[in-house]
């Protein structure tokens, strides 16, 4: 490359004679001017005519408008006369003056805006990794509270069945009772995998009629042993005339469970006289029915009723904040409300409104 450049430069400065003239004086430019030119223009039309067929990308177009204006440029040296000092001279110099600096301030507009999608694309990636995360860790929370109280009633009634056991004369009946709720606790560890995995999936969860009245008999059947633990007299007013209501039973039992535990762990710090649990169902406005948990607790500070059902915001020491975040969580995908107000002179009731089952396509 070096050897070829020093015999270009060593031709153009001693072998003047050998080269074509291009330049006949400074104001008179020789034929071969236009012969350079036509083959330069032929060649910039050759490259946008590919450039158009093939273009791919952002830069291609630019390249377009770059060859574009080559071709203008060229046309008017041709056309005006490209001799130094005349109006085509001036002209090409300064369509290339404009059309340079209109052209380097786009392509720094669009590089600019180019790096500043880039940089959105970058922070919805990482908000999106985030919100999996989230959801990952509201997955891990939510199994550990729905299955910690199962769990709690399995350890328990199998600590029973072996006191039972172990007492002389063994009281094999209390055990085989114990033991059957314990059996019945660990099915119920299995149901609420299943609902979790409905409450997590995509999809629409299958819904059937399902009648609340036997959905609440069911939490109490199963929540029965840490009521009587716990000394709370539960009080049950439920309508006989309800409508049928449109869901998924295992999900709304579960929502029902949490309120009754969420009842009972409220009113720890009453008298055992004092610890007195509601749960009433009844009519609301002819199209819905309505599902009420009442405690005689301390209640809930004013504050926290706006956020008491969010994701992760909790008033109990070691909770978890997902058990009410859930639990609304299902009732809206059965296109119901939960609420939740004070009780005077004490106590708290959350109240469950869903809409009537469709009869008609049964």
């Amino acid at each position: 490359m070096l050897i070829l450049t020093g015999c270009v430069v060593w031709l153009a400065a001693t072998g003047d004679k050998l080269l074509p003239s291009v330049w006949v004086d400074p104001h008179h430019g020789g034929l071969l001017v236009l012969w350079i030119l036509a083959l330069v223009m032929l060649i910039n039309a050759t490259a946008l005519s590919a450039l158009w067929i093939l273009r791919r990308s952002v830069i291609d177009e630019w390249l377009m408008v770059v060859v574009l204006a080559s071709i203008v440029e060229l046309a008017i040296t041709a056309l005006l006369g490209g001799t130094i000092f005349t109006l085509g001279f001036y002209s090409g110099r300064i369509f290339s003056l404009v059309t340079s600096t209109v052209i380097l301030a786009a392509l720094l507009v669009e590089t600019t805006k180019l790096y500043a999608r880039l940089a959105r694309s970058n922070s919805m990636l990482q908000a999106e990794r985030l919100n999996k995360l989230m959801n990952l860790r509201a997955a891990v929370a939510s199994i550990r509270h729905e299955i910690r109280n199962p769990l709690q009633a399995v350890t328990a009634n199998c600590q029973a069945a072996l006191r039972c056991l172990k007492s002389g004369p063994p009281d094999l009946e209390e055990a085989q009772l114990a033991l059957g709720d314990a059996i019945g606790d660990s099915f119920r560890i299995a149901e609420v995998f299943r609902n979790i995995g409905d409450l997590f999936d995509k999809d629409e969860p299958v819904q059937h009629p399902t009648d609340a009245n036997e959905t609440i008999f069911g939490a109490l059947r199963l929540v029965h042993g840490r009521l009587n633990d716990r000394g709370v007299i539960a009080r049950v007013e439920l309508a006989s005339d309800l409508p049928l209501v449109s869901g998924h039973k295992g999900q709304l039992q579960e929502v029902i469970i949490n309120l009754l535990l969420n009842a009972v762990e409220a009113m720890e710090a009453n008298r055992e006289d004092g610890r007195q649990l509601t749960v009433r169902t009844k009519r609301h406005d002819g199209e819905s029915i309505s599902i009420e948990v009442q405690d005689t607790g301390l209640g809930i500070d004013p504050e926290d009723y706006n956020r008491i059902f969010e994701a992760f915001v909790t008033t109990k020491p070691g909770g978890t904040g997902l058990g009410l975040a859930i639990c609304r969580t299902i009732v809206e995908r059965h296109r119901g409300q939960l609420s939740v107000s004070p009780v005077i002179p004490r106590g708290t009731v959350f109240r469950i409104l869903l809409p009537k089952a469709d009869t008609h396509h049964r």
